[in-house]
């Protein structure tokens, strides 16, 4: 990058292109933020190094215990079936860290699809099922390490548990991290 005044750069120019003279990115003084750099539409501000592998370690895991839960879930339901997971509490502690997911599988499948300004910017089925979806997965996320944590006193299998509030422990950590973000409960409608 080459300075082209005190606060304004441009990029460097390859040996094919002509040098360009006007300003590609901007040193900006964001009140909240401190110093920031605008590029391209985007501003990109200094974080701690432990807040940025922090995140990636929460989706990492994150990632990680959804994909066990999604793989042991027929599992769970071949066990149920016959008569292998003994009452409701066994069953709750698993599935309703499952649901949440599924609650936000279903928001990933609702904006993966094409017009959405169209489908979310009215009161549509499209943007109240995205507030319901958001809401369910925070709410179920919690009741799901409640269930965890009253599993305890069953006597359920012990891996099972670990899993159960590992896999709930993480989902509330997502929660908090979408919340803060204005995810849970978003409505784009006004």
């Amino acid at each position: 990058m080459h300075a082209v005044s005190d606060r304004t750069f441009r990029g460097a120019a390859g040996e094919d292109q002509a040098e360009e003279r006007v300003a590609t990115a901007v040193l900006i003084d964001d009140p909240r933020e401190g110093l920031a750099v605008q590029k391209d539409g985007t501003t990109f501000r200094k974080v701690s190094a432990l807040s940025a592998w922090a995140e990636r370690a929460l989706v990492g895991s994150w990632l990680l215990m959804t994909l066990s839960a999604e793989l042991f879930a027929p599992v769970w339901g071949l066990r149920w079936l016959i008569r292998r997971l003994r009452g409701w509490p066994t069953i709750l502690m698993r599935a309703v860290p499952l649901a949440a997911v599924l609650c936000l599988e279903g928001v990933l499948f609702a904006l993966s699809t094409d017009d959405l300004i169209a489908r979310f910017g009215n009161f549509t089925f499209w943007s109240f099922g995205l507030f319901l979806a958001t809401l369910g997965f925070g709410v179920l996320s919690v009741l799901g390490l409640w269930l965890a944590f009253r599993a305890r006193k069953v006597g359920v299998n012990r891996w099972a548990l670990l899993h159960s509030l590992g896999f709930s422990v993480a989902n509330v950590l997502v929660t908090g991290y979408l919340a803060y973000w204005g995810w849970i409960g978003i409505r784009l409608w006004r």
